[in-house]
């Protein structure tokens, strides 16, 4: 078992190494002005999808979500996110958290699970997909649900909080 001052010293610097790399991202996003404004080509083209890439991933316990049910688990995720200042996450993104997590998807195929995810997500009225692909909550986007819409098991659509998703409260385990 691991000593937990080593992995809190890791935390403390892998958080130290998101500070730095959100400061490069910054002044990559200043050039690309400057360039723009003198007439140039922006020499730092990708530095927005690096941000969006970046911006969703945050640490997560190897337990997480390993009694969660699928969209009680995004939505949980989700929370934390804007919790952390930042916004809506990629499936991609989202089914390595939950993976990383401790959630167990029904298959071993990672394309298998994550198509199982998106059919959740599309599914569940707690969640929006946006135009560039990205899911967030839809009470962020002010969406509200369509009356033939399912809800969540138990979970009215404009409850977006923390609670609701935990198994606690009514999401049964997965």
């Amino acid at each position: 078992m691991t000593d937990k001052r080593a992995t809190d010293a890791l935390d403390l610097m892998r958080e130290k190494v998101e500070e730095a790399e959100a400061l490069v991202r910054e002044r990559k996003r200043a050039a690309n002005v400057m360039a723009s404004a003198l007439g140039l080509d922006v020499p730092y083209e990708s530095v927005e999808h690096e941000a969006a890439s970046v911006g969703t991933r945050l640490r997560v316990k190897p337990d997480e979500f390993a009694s969660f049910t699928t969209p009680s688990a995004a939505a949980h995720r989700l929370l934390e996110i804007r919790g952390k200042e930042r916004g809506a996450t990629t499936l991609d993104d989202a089914f390595e958290t939950l993976t990383a997590g401790g959630y167990r998807f029904d298959t071993r195929d990672p394309e298998q699970g994550k198509a199982g995810l998106r059919i959740a997500l599309g599914k569940d009225v707690r969640f929006h997909r946006l135009a560039n692909g990205y899911y967030g909550l839809a009470t962020w986007y002010g969406v509200k649900p369509s009356k033939t819409a399912k809800r969540g098991k138990g979970v009215a659509p404009d409850e977006a909080t923390t609670a609701e998703a935990s198994p606690e409260n009514g999401n049964e385990p997965h």
